[in-house]
């Protein structure tokens, strides 16, 4: 095999000395590398829907705290995911301004309740007008909450879906759904315990 610039190199193959092409072999490796993510790929897709198989809604009448339920369902986090990415659903994180700042999923707005830095100083009108501003008023909204275990986040969906039990002259938010496990919380089971 005759080369040019220097592109090949002289091997010893099993006792056989073999000339090969060292562009030819990173092509090779290319494809193999590409093959590995594609794999790769394919098996992280496979993972998410399992694990949205295994922890999608179970529907409740109630929340995970025996709290009232007002909004329209618990959804997982996966589900959360998905439905943010392909049905733009609205994401109100109602931690703490300070827990917000430590970390909070991407495109997630924060409507802090019932606590902004003490305990309890938010007004749910306050936070209720700030998530009615940031839909435009669009009240049919896929609007997701989230707190760091799922209880403030429970209790905030219900002042969403019902305003007129907390005093808020407002129009009901008619598609608030409350992310389960929370930001760091336990997943629910098929039965529908924690």
């Amino acid at each position: 095999m005759v080369c040019s610039m220097k592109k090949c190199k002289t091997i010893k193959v099993r006792n056989k000395l073999t000339t090969t092409n060292i562009w030819g072999s990173l092509v090779q490796n290319k494809h193999k590398n590409l093959t590995r993510m594609r794999v790769s790929s394919l098996l992280t897709g496979i993972g998410a829907v399992f694990a949205l198989v295994f922890t999608t809604q179970v529907s409740a009448e109630g929340s995970r705290y025996d709290l009232p339920r007002d909004y329209r369902s618990e959804i997982s986090s996966a589900r959360a995911y998905l439905e943010m990415n392909t049905e733009k659903a609205v994401l109100i994180d109602v931690r703490r301004l300070r827990e917000y700042a430590a970390g909070h999923p991407e495109k997630a707005f924060n409507v802090p309740f019932p606590h902004v830095v003490g305990s309890n100083d938010q007004d749910p009108g306050v936070a209720y007008w700030a998530v009615y501003n940031i839909v435009g008023g669009k009240t049919d909204t896929p609007i997701l909450t989230l707190c760091r275990t799922g209880f403030r986040s429970v209790l905030f969906a219900n002042i969403l879906a019902n305003p007129d039990a907390y005093g808020i002259d407002g129009p009901a938010f008619t598609n608030v759904r409350n992310i389960w496990e929370g930001f760091v919380g336990r997943y629910k089971a098929a039965d529908g315990t924690a």
